[in-house]
């Protein structure tokens, strides 16, 4: 709960909350940010603040070790990854991070009624 209340994903989610708590006359319990929050970042595709936590170096070198191994194996050429391609991967570790802390995860399955 500590690192969640620590991302600018709850700080968003508190800001939301509170303007729904002036309009509506009620108080939020702070477990309804925390789980809008985590959902938030267990969900997000893009992280522009991502490089301001302290895991970025270590999902940026992961990052640079896939793509090494990436060429070795299938001798990929020089500059198919490009910055799009760091930032995007670096994200999407980040987004796995955070489904496995927060113990949140997607089924997109369609379940028949």
């Amino acid at each position: 709960m500590k690192r969640a209340r620590d991302t600018a994903e709850y700080a968003f989610a508190q800001r939301l909350y509170d303007r729904l708590a002036q309009s509506r006359h009620v108080k939020v319990p702070e477990q309804d940010v925390l789980g809008l929050s985590m959902l938030l970042l267990a969900h997000e595709s893009r992280n522009d603040h991502i490089r301001d936590i302290p895991e970025y170096r270590e999902f940026y070198e992961e990052t640079m070790d896939l793509t090494e191994r990436l060429t070795a194996v299938f001798g990929c050429p020089e500059g198919l990854f490009d910055d799009a391609f760091f930032e995007d991967w670096v994200c999407f570790l980040y987004l796995l991070q955070n489904r496995l802390e927060f113990r949140i995860y997607s089924d997109w399955e369609p379940t028949a009624m």
